[in-house]
């Protein structure tokens, strides 16, 4: 076997000669750490380590750096470029065996404030049986700690430049173990603003293996660019952001597609969130959070799924009407809530575009909410929608047990001229829900707009909301008409042949107020105003179960 002491510095010393184009291929020994190296010609003019490469010989688009990892053992950490230098063209990791106990970096490492661009994309594989853990608790290199890997360089605070790549492209597969988090910009590395004309953009899969920590599509400390994360097998034990960890804004769009895996642990819950972490993190663009295919049931999360970030902003700073959050939920089990909003654990996480959120498929053990959880809340106008749900998993359980248009402790206060928010809708389909609201659970709403056209189950629905604290402040509107379709077109058989499973198409009570949650305003329920069908198993109600309505009470 082999032992590297020192760094393996994977290039020529010194700027003044051309390194070409180089593959390194490690089936075992032991090494210190890895550098990928610089890209300078020495003839270019520009002999400046942090300068901008314009070697003749290397390109943007060619494989100046591959990496190759089958087997032995890395103690310290692998960067695809040099200290601080800037470098060229594509750094490409394989890792399919062996051990790495400090973090990977697609880029530079950042160990100057000048400098440090790698003018080239980033590919980075961890499958096979490679792992990526600390050798012990948090050890920091240089300004990053082991364990983590990041599609960008490394950087360090206050280097602007330090750790810039064009792109990057990082894969989980197989049986493979990241100790600590993906990142796909680096710990204040980052995907470049504007390359070549084109903005950067970062693609993050995770088709198996075990990642112990959190996946971001940005950077730990630092901005990104277009995030794309898709997820079809695999763990992420500690949950998946579309930002940044503790700041950094996302300059464009956010596209995740969680169909597959599992997020979290039965013990530790791992959350979805559209947006970052921290509560200074950002998404300037678009969200959209694709949660499960259409062919099998998955995935498995044991926490919550947010359209917004955990504490911070996404679709900008301030409202627009032409951005948005959309949230849809196609199939699998979310072992917590589902949030067209933000969390809102340390800030205000609020959404400053529409909010749609689309159940098709799948299983809630908690809560669908249009809004928040606990601070902030959109801006702008909220829609949910049900399409469908899986079927009840056992007689007197439902697959969604509540739906609220309004938030679960975050007030809602979004207005204008002529329509209300938030609106549920619930279409003609097969659905297995316990109750739906309005409003919000411990939260006020300025008014609500609750459509029924059909389904299976449906236990009671509130024009208002849940707890004491669920105010409307304004007027709640519940329309019952069943449409013509498959599922209403049963209601008559099931009565008649199969009374005992007379669950096709029924709604248990109707309520125009809230449960314990009083009205300021008036009420209306509408039953069959449209000429179509409405099977109510008991009574409806203009008023609250066990709330006032302030101003008059109407049923159609």
């Amino acid at each position: 076997s082999t032992t590297v002491n020192g760094q393996f510095y994977f290039g020529i010393a010194g700027w003044t000669r051309y390194s070409g184009k180089r593959t390194l291929i490690i089936e075992g020994g032991n090494f210190h750490s890895i550098s990928g190296g610089l890209d300078y010609d020495g003839d270019n003019g520009n002999n400046s380590y942090a300068g901008i490469v314009t070697s003749q010989y290397a390109n943007a688009d060619d494989v100046m750096v591959e990496i190759q990892m089958r087997g032995g053992t890395v103690r310290g950490s692998i960067y695809g470029a040099a200290q601080f230098a800037a470098g060229k063209g594509i750094r490409k990791y394989v890792f399919t065996g062996g051990t790495i106990n400090g973090w990977v970096a697609g880029g530079c490492n950042g160990t100057n404030t000048t400098g440090g661009q790698t003018y080239g994309s980033t590919q980075i594989y961890v499958g096979g049986n490679n792992h990526i853990i600390a050798s012990n608790a948090n050890p920091q290199i240089n300004s990053s700690y082991g364990g983590n890997v990041f599609g960008a360089g490394s950087g360090i605070e206050g280097g602007t430049t330090v750790g810039q790549v064009n792109n990057s492209t990082l894969v989980v597969a197989d049986q493979s173990i990241v100790g600590g988090n993906v990142f796909g910009g680096g710990n204040y590395g980052y995907v470049m603003t504007d390359n070549t004309a084109n903005t950067g953009s970062t693609k993050i899969y995770v088709t198996g293996g075990t990642v112990r920590g959190k996946v971001f599509g940005g950077s730990n400390q630092q901005q990104g660019q277009n995030i794309n994360i898709t997820m079809t097998g695999g763990i992420v034990e500690g949950g998946v952001y579309g930002g940044s960890n503790v700041t950094g804004t996302i300059n464009q769009n956010v596209t995740m597609n969680i169909v597959g895996g599992q997020i979290g642990t039965s013990t530790t819950p791992g959350n979805v969130n559209g947006g970052g972490l921290g509560t200074p993190t950002r998404v300037t663009g678009n969200v959209d959070l694709t949660i499960g295919g259409t062919t099998t049931k998955q995935p498995l999360i044991y926490g919550s799924v947010y359209g917004g970030s955990e504490s911070g902003y996404v679709n900008g700073t301030t409202y627009s009407n032409t951005k948005h959050t959309n949230v849809t939920m196609n199939n699998g089990d979310i072992h917590g809530s589902l949030y067209g909003g933000g969390n809102g654990a340390a800030g205000d996480a609020n959404v400053y575009g529409n909010v749609l959120v689309t159940v098709n498929g799948g299983s809630v053990s908690e809560a669908v909410y249009g809004c928040n959880n606990s601070r902030g809340a959109p801006q702008g106008p909220v829609d949910v929608i049900i399409n469908g749900t899986d079927p009840a998993p056992a007689e007197g359980q439902y697959a969604l047990k509540n739906v609220f248009g309004g938030g679960n402790a975050a007030n809602y206060t979004y207005t204008i001229n002529n329509k209300v928010y938030p609106t549920v809708t619930v279409n003609n389909c097969d659905n297995s829900i316990e109750y739906v609201y309005g409003g919000g659970n411990a939260a006020t709403v300025p008014g609500t707009d609750v459509t029924i056209h059909g389904g299976n189950v449906i236990g009671n629905v509130f024009g208002g909301g849940y707890g004491e604290n669920a105010v409307v402040v304004g007027s709640p509107t519940v329309n019952v008409d069943m449409v013509e379709g498959d599922y209403s077109n049963r209601l008559k058989y099931d009565k008649e042949t199969h009374p005992w499973n007379n669950k096709i198409g029924t709604i248990g009570e109707i309520f125009g107020g809230g449960n314990a949650a009083n009205v300021q305003g008036n009420t209306f329920v509408k039953i069959g105003t449209e000429g179509k069908a409405a099977n109510v198993l008991h009574n409806v109600y203009g008023g609250g179960n066990a709330a006032d309505v302030t101003g008059s009470t109407n049923v159609v």
